[in-house]
């Protein structure tokens, strides 16, 4: 059972069931759809993704799986050559064993075009990049004239939560010493199930070496998976030849699955210290 991915066989009807399932169960996690049920967390608004159109046999389908982590990160300090949302979004042709769209198809978030790097695959142009909406989605939507068909994934993206750094950010840092990251109980989203099998990977904080001149990253040591409940975590420096460091939190919302067409948006945050 898979949202969407490049190859293997299209659902039967008893996967589809089973995704249906799945999706009800996620969608109570996050909080309904046109109902009132409580939010995942109290840090969460009561918002779900969703997705319409035209999906399944004949239509397109839209997923994130294909991506770092099985999301499309919004990064709120990108490196050099990075987007400020990276990932990769999927569109196949719905039944068709993953089949890559007619070549007229165009998928745009938020609006704004993105770049058909390979077969099937998608990525955010530098020079013309997109934000998370005013309503606090990722809007993908994939469109065929030929096909005569449209399919849009809404993604809901966690919020920025307030996070504690001790030392504060700036700070030197000795080889050996601390970085302490503290926030509040119920800020972390919690997912509906397990969703690893889809290539979601659970929040983390990692250290990085960091070149303040370059703006770009040299080594990644110790990533902490963290539990939903986690409140905090600590990373402790390493010997590096960089100018000092970047202490990394990742995220994902929950995911959405409907059909073949699921995702997540995700989000960092990142702290920077000198040697």
């Amino acid at each position: 059972m898979s949202a969407i991915r490049d190859h293997g066989p299209s659902c039967n009807a008893v996967t589809v069931q089973a995704i249906m399932l799945v999706s009800c169960a996620v969608l109570a996690a996050c909080g309904g759809g046109s109902g009132s049920g409580p939010a995942a967390q109290a840090t969460i608004p009561a918002t779900t993704s969703s997705a319409t159109g035209s999906g399944g046999k004949g239509g397109l389908d839209i997923g994130t799986q294909n991506a770092v982590d099985g999301a499309l990160f919004f990064n709120d300090q990108p490196l050099a050559g990075e987007t400020a949302i990276s990932g990769v979004v999927t569109v196949i042709q719905g039944g068709t064993q993953g089949a890559a769209p007619l070549s007229d198809t165009v998928v745009t978030l938020n609006g704004v075009p993105l770049v058909n790097s390979s077969p099937a695959r998608y990525t955010v142009n530098p020079a013309s990049q997109p934000t998370i909406g005013a309503d606090g989605f990722l809007h993908i939507t994939a469109s065929s004239v030929l096909m005569g068909v449209t399919r849009q994934l809404n993604l809901f993206c966690p919020p920025a939560f307030a996070v504690t750094p001790t030392p504060a950010p700036g700070s030197i840092l000795a080889v050996g010493s601390s970085v302490k990251l503290d926030w509040a109980s119920g800020s972390l989203p919690i997912q509906g199930r397990d969703f690893t099998a889809f290539g979601l990977t659970p929040p983390s904080v990692s250290l990085k070496g960091f070149n303040a001149a370059t703006s770009s990253v040299t080594f990644l040591a110790n990533p902490q998976p963290l539990a939903a409940d986690a409140v905090g975590a600590t990373v402790t420096t390493v010997t590096t030849t960089a100018s000092g460091y970047l202490v990394e939190l990742r995220y994902p919302g929950v995911y959405f699955v409907d059909g073949e067409t699921g995702g997540a948006c995700a989000r960092t945050q990142r702290f920077v210290y000198v040697k």
